[in-house]
């Protein structure tokens, strides 16, 4: 799947199904060489688990509607695909549904990623790749992604959380190697209470020898302009 460079936000159709074919993508013998040398540099120190990546086969829109297919390959080649040049029609182009939160004093959530992630320091919504803990059916059920996102990352419970306005999808990021959803909910917690939350569950994951995703967090007053 061709992606273009230039990136744009746009709205997103209200209707939104993304379902999983059962087949990886092909990639010729030379470059699978590439993408497992490249891994074994990279992977020396047994971070990263070279698990499935679901990757952008077709995508069908009008006004009203969504639809994208995926296919399958692994983190290896995802992360070959971010850091070095591949043939367009082989690169890994993933979806990423993130969400804007928004607290009950109308400031805005951002985590900075933390160390031994594979983007330390980047600042960024609360969101994460697709896997097969999503699956349904054959279909992506992305309420549970987003949900799950949020949990690992703020620590916050969406569903144990009350909602001032509910979870909807918002706006579509297009450009680069992803496609991101964009959702936004409103939740009847302050910033203070947010980051207090968090908090408390960076140390708790660190007192359990585990590392939070988000080091900090930070919250920006939300203005439309």
């Amino acid at each position: 799947m061709e992606f273009s460079d230039n990136i744009s936000l746009e709205k997103i159709p209200t209707n939104i199904r993304i379902n999983v074919l059962d087949k990886p993508i092909d990639l010729p013998g030379e470059i699978r060489t590439k993408i497992n040398q490249y891994w074994e540099n990279v992977n020396r120190k047994g971070i990263f688990n070279r698990g499935k990546v679901f990757s952008i086969d077709q995508v069908q829109e009008n006004e009203k509607n969504l639809l994208i297919s995926l296919t399958h390959t692994d983190y290896a080649h995802f992360l070959y695909s971010r850091k070095l040049e591949l043939p367009s029609q082989y690169d890994c182009i993933v979806v990423y549904p993130a969400t804007l939160i928004l607290t009950s004093d109308q400031y805005i959530v951002f985590g900075h990623m933390n160390e031994g992630t594979a983007n330390p320091d980047r600042i960024q919504f609360a969101a994460g790749g697709l896997d097969e803990n999503d699956l349904e059916e054959g279909y992506i059920n992305i309420h549970k992604n987003i949900e799950r996102e949020i949990q690992e990352e703020l620590g916050i419970d969406l569903t144990k959380t009350k909602c001032k306005s509910p979870l909807r999808p918002w706006l579509i990021k297009r450009g680069g190697k992803s496609l991101v959803l964009l959702y936004q909910v409103t939740i009847d917690l302050t910033s203070k209470e947010v980051k207090e939350i968090h908090e408390k569950y960076k140390n708790d994951l660190y007192s359990l020898g585990s590392t939070p995703e988000f080091k900090r967090l930070e919250t920006i007053k939300y203005n439309r302009s």
